[in-house]
């Protein structure tokens, strides 16, 4: 899994390119002291996550070849006291922290791998730990431009850009409940869930839903 979780992770990065100077879109985190990056790259997005906040600390999980750019990357910017390095895979083990932030990592597996990690997170983080994934959301059932990139995803590893229905499901079988989809720069949005360890199926119309990519 690792051989191919370093091609997924080179895939995404190069993804995200054209969309990096504006990652953000003004979205700030949850409350929580200290937010695990997962598969996150050079630290980037964590690093401007991080930025004003003083009070938090970070956590960058990623695979061997990639932490030793990232902890390059995060000495050159002055970070290295702030945001903590680990080698490692979310396949096997994740870090404690409060919030688990994800860019473009799930949508890349399927059902099946995506609930790997998710089920990771759940097994180490404490009941109401905070969960960001920055993804592409899809309408239910209609042609839509970021599908045609599904091709390649499922060629290398299976995934899919998901819809919020999909969202919702994937959450709550490995014990997340949904709580909201906030833009993050177009064509992105941030979905946030919280860890119950008991998230249940809820009335459609209970859920919080503000962004959808058309």
């Amino acid at each position: 899994m690792t051989d191919l979780a370093a091609l997924h992770s080179a895939a995404m990065a190069k993804d995200q390119q054209p969309f990096a100077a504006d990652r953000l879109g003004g979205y700030r985190l949850p409350p929580g002291p200290t937010v695990a990056d997962l598969g996150g790259g050079d630290g980037g997005l964590l690093t401007e996550m991080l930025a004003g906040e003083p009070d938090r600390r970070g956590i960058l999980l990623e695979l061997p070849d990639v932490a030793a750019k990232a902890e390059q990357a995060l000495r050159s910017e002055g970070l290295a006291d702030r945001i903590e390095v680990i080698r490692g895979d979310f396949f096997e083990a994740v870090p404690a922290a409060d919030i688990y932030l994800m860019s473009v990592v799930l949508c890349g597996w399927n059902d099946s791998e995506a609930g790997r990690i998710l089920s990771n997170i759940a097994a180490t983080a404490h009941d109401g730990a905070r969960l960001v994934l920055k993804e592409i959301l899809v309408p239910d059932g209609l042609p839509h431009s970021t599908k045609v990139t599904d091709d390649v995803k499922l060629a290398l590893t299976g995934g899919h850009q998901r819809s919020e229905d999909e969202w919702h499901t994937l959450l709550a079988r490995h014990g997340f409940q949904l709580d909201r989809i906030t833009p993050a720069g177009a064509p992105f949005c941030f979905i946030e869930a919280t860890l119950t360890n008991a998230a249940a199926e809820e009335p459609e119309q209970s859920r919080q839903m503000s962004c959808l990519v058309w």
